[in-house]
């Protein structure tokens, strides 16, 4: 097992494992067991091997030797009997009792003839006997009667005396033999005595040994086991930061070792898998910005409302600190910057050019593929789990053709996921389609509201913007101001250089007009020679300001042809508030500056037209 996922402490000794734990509480119980059998065997070996078939051999013994004696008696009393009756019939008992004598003595013979401590006091028995038997039976049997008493009584007398010396060797024989047989039993009730006493022993430290090791075992394995259990609960409940201690035996902390790392498996596919969540969360929140943003621009033509909701979109698609749309030209050959998300917003940026197949957005642009930078600088096609970019190229295609380019820049690199990429080319897609109806309609409005010779908005384009500019400003209480400007002898110079030189001269005052208008101004061809610009955000005197900027840059670049203008200005006011009225202060107010010699402004006055005032 590899120990660094092991729990942090101390992996235990293979000694201290369960198994080597219960193989000594057993061993204690079978070292217990086996010394008891040992004791039993050698004292019932000693009981059945030697105890008691030397009680047997011993009892056998006294049996045959009091039977022997018995047959003794038997010959001295048939031999009384002979002698005291001179009848030979009452040898009989003394006949028998030779046969049982020879039989008893030869099992005697058998059983103690080689026991030392008995063999010499059955040879003085039997020496005794003989003596007997030699001295007195044999002669009373065999010899002549005697009729004599005196000497009667002294051959019984002295038979007497020898039987009763074999009598002493009997008794000293059979005491001897009863005492050792006597010995042989207690021997045998002290070995098994000494085998109960030591079973009893062996048998008691074997339970005092196999107590210890039980409270040792417990102590050992309930603790672990009782940290498995409350941390498989924890994991069961859903906490997988819980943590076994690694303590105990060795297979305990093995299985504390695979829950903790089945622990931190499942903690780490539950990880990923809130990942993965979260991953899907954002994705499904990516393309609900891109449903959101398809429904915002669907309805829209205006270019630059699409464009700031497609950046803003793609902004928040993923870690990109700037967004920047390009879109092709008519000739399809360049790109030009539409949208910046770095620029004040509602703004384009600053107007660059790129050739296609130039640098990331040129080559995205020419192939119709997502081109990513990498951190070293390599384009590539594909994106990588791990793989960090600077910079993100999304064609948006419509139909079979590219319009333009979606750039998004990682400031610094960052990774960019292939899911995200996929929403991306999504929005691109959508963008596309939503980037060119906005183009066509405003080609289209610009075709129907500009006017092809100034290149200025028309007359229809005033009266829709004066429209809602001043019911926003009466509305909302905001300054606007409206400037008329008229050519001086438009007409005398038209007679004098012709059509065409006219007309070249009305377009340098629209571009002179068209420079010097602010972002918040809008110049118009109001009709003929005549111009205006509708001043947003402006009061009569900035407006004032404004229109003899616009002078004195005619006078400046048109004197030396012959050409000046005359200025009219008026501002939304009490009598000025609709479109009309301000139309016509401001036309009666350029008027006024005619009159009063042309090359000047003059402004509308609080109830009509003041007398002009000149501005030089």
């Amino acid at each position: 097992m590899d120990e660094r996922h092991a729990p942090e402490s101390i992996v235990p000794d293979r000694r201290d494992s369960l198994a080597a734990r219960l193989r000594r509480a057993f061993s204690v119980v079978l070292v217990g067991i086996g010394v008891t059998a040992l004791v039993s065997a050698g004292v019932f070996g000693y009981v059945f091997l030697k105890a008691r078939p030397e009680e047997h051999r011993l009892l056998l013994a006294g049996q045959e030797a009091r039977l022997a004696h018995l047959a003794m008696v038997d010959q001295e009393t048939g031999i009384r009997g002979f002698l005291l009756s001179g009848q030979r019939q009452y040898l009989e008992p003394y006949l028998s009792g030779t046969r049982d004598l020879r039989t008893e003595e030869a099992l005697l013979v058998r059983d103690i003839g080689g026991d030392r401590g008995l063999a010499h006091l059955l040879i003085d028995r039997r020496v005794a006997e003989q003596a007997w038997f030699d001295q007195w039976a044999t002669p009373a049997v065999q010899g002549q009667p005697l009729r004599d008493p005196a000497q009667l009584d002294a051959f019984v007398a002295s038979g007497k005396t020898l039987f009763d010396a074999y009598r002493q060797k009997h008794a000293v024989l059979t005491t001897a033999v009863d005492a050792r047989r006597n010995r042989a039993i207690n021997a045998e009730g002290l070995a098994l005595g000494v085998c109960a006493v030591v079973e009893l022993a062996v048998l008691l430290a074997t339970a005092l040994l196999a107590r210890r090791q039980s409270r040792r075992l417990e102590a050992v394995v309930v603790p672990p086991v009782a940290d498995l259990v409350d941390v498989i609960g924890r994991v069961r409940d859903g906490d997988l930061d819980a943590r076994v201690s690694g303590d105990g035996p060795a297979e305990l902390h093995e299985i504390g070792v695979g829950l903790t790392e089945m622990t931190e498996a499942l903690a780490e596919a539950r990880r990923l898998s809130e990942a993965r969540q979260e991953e899907l969360a954002e994705q499904a929140e990516r393309l609900n910005r891109v449903l959101t943003m398809s429904r915002e621009v669907a309805g829209s033509l205006n270019l630059k409302y699409v464009l700031r909701a497609v950046v803003t979109s793609t902004v928040s698609l993923g870690p990109f600190t700037k967004v920047v749309v390009w879109l092709l030209d008519e000739p399809e050959t360049r790109l030009y910057v539409a949208y910046d998300s770095s620029v004040t917003a509602g703004r384009v940026g600053t107007v660059e050019e790129l050739e296609l197949g130039r640098d990331l957005v040129g080559q995205a642009a020419q192939y119709g593929r997502t081109m990513t930078r990498g951190v070293d600088n390599v384009f590539r096609t594909v994106v990588g789990h791990d793989m960090e970019v600077s910079g993100v190229a999304v064609p948006m295609v419509v139909g079979a053709r590219v319009i333009g380019v979606l750039k998004c820049f990682a400031e610094p690199p960052a990774a960019v996921s292939p899911m995200t990429i996929e929403v991306l080319e999504t929005l691109a897609s959508q963008a596309g389609t939503a980037v060119e109806a906005a183009r066509l309609h405003e080609r289209t409005e610009q075709l129907s509201q500009t006017d092809a010779l100034t290149r200025l908005f028309n007359r229809r384009r005033l009266e829709a913007d004066l429209e809602a500019e001043c019911y926003r400003a009466t509305r909302y209480g905001r300054p606007l101001a409206f400037v008329m400007l008229d050519v001086d002898h438009f007409k005398r110079f038209n007679d004098r250089f012709g059509h065409q030189r006219g007309d070249e001269a009305l377009e340098m005052v629209a571009k002179v007009v068209a420079e010097s208008a602010r972002d918040s101004d809008t110049p118009y061809r109001f009709g003929g020679e005549e111009l205006a610009v509708l001043c947003r955000e402006t009061d009569a005197a900035g407006a004032a300001e404004f229109a003899e900027r616009l002078r004195a840059g005619i006078e400046r670049r048109l004197k030396p042809e012959g050409i000046t203008a005359s200025f009219g200005v008026a501002a939304v006011g009490p009598g000025t508030s609709s479109p009309g009225e301000l139309v016509q202060a401001a036309d009666k107010a350029m008027y006024a500056a005619k009159h009063a010699g042309r090359n000047q402004v003059a402004i509308a006055g609080a109830s009509g037209v003041d007398q002009p005032a000149k501005l030089n």
